[in-house]
This record gives C-alpha cells, structure tokens and sequence, in this order.
C-alpha cells in the first residue's frame, strides 16, 4: 500500500520502535482493506447476510462504505441495476459477479457463496 499515513512512533528506552499510534479512522481502514487483501470474509459480512438477510453484494457494498449510487458509478451502471443485483436470493451470472467484484476491490470468489 503506498498511502501516506499520518503516525506517531513510541520509542522504548533502548532508543528502538516500540509502538505505532494512528487515526482510529485510519486503523479501521487498514483493517478493512487488509480482510480484503487477505481474501477472507469479515464477520461483519456474514453477520449482514445472516443475521439481517442482506445479500451478499449489499453485505459487502456496506461493510466497505459504498452507496449503491456509488458503485454504479464504479460500474458504469444506474443505481437500480445495482439494487438488482442485492435483491436476497438474486442469482449472478459469473460475468455479474466478476464486475461487481472489479468494481469493490475484492476477489470474485467472495461473492459466491
């Protein structure tokens, strides 16, 4: 990740690193962009489509802070073809899925499930 990132070092006694203090915002993002990388599906997602019966588009549009509005734009689509694809039980095509994926940042796998 080449993002500038406003930080603070804690230096222990022997002169050496000890701790990094960041924006709570910050932490939270890296977080996020680091259960993406890492191709993992965060609790909150699962939670989302479990718990709430959200589908698994939508889950994942929320859990990294897009508005559908947003990620048609991404996708070069209207807002009510992306509430298309988060209709629960809506079944995407693979060509769907890859877009949407393309579109979030995440790999195509994690939205099939």
């Amino acid at each position: 990740m080449n993002t500038c990132i406003d930080f603070q070092t804690i230096v222990g006694k022997d002169g050496k690193p000890q701790f990094v203090v960041v924006p709570y915002a910050t932490f939270n993002k890296l977080v996020k962009q680091q259960a993406v990388d890492s191709e993992s599906i965060p609790n909150e997602v699962v939670g989302a489509v479990l718990s709430k019966g959200h589908s698994v588009v939508r889950a994942w549009r929320e859990h990294l802070g897009m508005t559908q509005a947003q990620l048609a734009k991404k996708m070069q689509l209207t807002q009510t073809a992306v509430a298309q694809f988060e209709v629960p039980g809506a079944k995407l095509r693979k060509a769907s899925r890859d877009m949407i994926s393309k579109a979030m940042g995440i790999a195509s796998e994690l939205l099939d499930w």
